[in-house]
């Protein structure tokens, strides 16, 4: 590849990193926010990123993108939860090569630290018919919602008697005052 080409190529990446985290600021704080799809990056088990990519890895190492990703997960706060689960290698891998001689984990799955137990499984699915070269990746999210529940009664809100609403002078009554609140 040509130097023209690589740098070109890199500022393809740079422009995408860009764009991704523009986005990603432009989501409200309190949202979930998990990022699916073919990064084509190859994240690694190396110690210094344990605690963003966790240590189950097709890879032994991060390729560039891995790298971009990685870091990109550190400064949002966020964790790769597609190497973080421990599976058999035949269900990590999501891309094979031209012929079969090559595997590699290039999808992944990134989330909020602070969701990252709302995934409980990421495994390709090597049966899907996608017209790919890369095969399905398949993630359980599962969420904990939380009801709060009270008798106290909730504030703006009355209570309507509707038997009174029978009695004709007071329905019109009613009706104007409904008629006031909405102009």
């Amino acid at each position: 590849m040509a130097q023209s080409d690589k740098n070109s190529h890199e500022e393809t990446k740079d422009t995408f990193y860009e764009q991704l985290e523009h986005t990603y600021d432009s989501i409200p704080r309190y949202y979930t926010k998990i990022i699916v799809g073919d990064l084509n990056a190859r994240v690694g088990r190396e110690e210094e990123y344990k605690q963003t990519a966790g240590s189950y890895s097709l890879h032994e190492n991060s390729n560039n993108n891995g790298v971009r990703l990685i870091n990109f997960a550190i400064g949002k706060g966020m964790v790769i939860s597609s190497t973080r689960l421990p599976k058999k290698d035949i269900y990590k891998h999501t891309w094979t090569s031209p012929g079969g001689r090559f595997n590699s984990q290039i999808d992944h799955v990134v989330i909020d630290k602070r969701h990252k137990s709302s995934i409980t499984n990421v495994r390709s699915y090597r049966g899907a018919d996608a017209d790919t070269d890369h095969y399905l990746v398949i993630s359980d999210f599962k969420v904990k919602l939380s009801a709060r529940w009270s008798n106290a009664k909730p504030k703006g809100i009355e209570k309507i008697d509707v038997d009174r609403l029978k009695n004709e002078e007071t329905r019109k009554r009613y009706e104007e005052k409904i008629d006031n609140k909405q102009q």
